[in-house]
């Protein structure tokens, strides 16, 4: 596998990390801070090891996202409080680029697989 991973994030998670950025910098012991600074530790960890997340079999991969977005792969990574990163991998011939495609509650995913 080539070294160079390149991280997207969808225009929802721009948005939410854009937000939760601007809020924990106003607190410093809030869930907005932890959750900020657990999606900047995946990043991180996902840059290294694109693979590390949790791989999910294609049949579980939820219609609604393969609608919207023709993946092929879906990997999640756990973060703080049960919040997960949900993201695809693409192009790993020429360079990993990944697309971190949602970032949601617990309750959320679990709809989302519908488990």
């Amino acid at each position: 596998m080539l070294s160079k991973v390149e991280i997207k994030l969808s225009r929802e998670v721009s948005n939410m990390y854009n937000k939760l950025g601007k809020i924990s910098k106003n607190s410093k012991n809030s869930f907005e801070l932890k959750l900020f600074n657990s999606i900047n530790k995946a990043l991180d960890k996902l840059k290294n090891d694109p693979l590390c997340g949790k791989h999910i079999s294609k049949k579980q991969i939820p219609r609604k996202l393969f609608r919207i977005w023709q993946i092929k792969n879906l990997w999640k990574y756990d973060l703080v409080k049960g919040w997960r990163i949900l993201y695809t991998l693409d192009n790993m011939e020429v360079k990993i680029e990944m697309i971190i495609l949602s970032c949601t509650t617990h309750k959320d995913y679990n709809r989302l697989m519908k488990y």
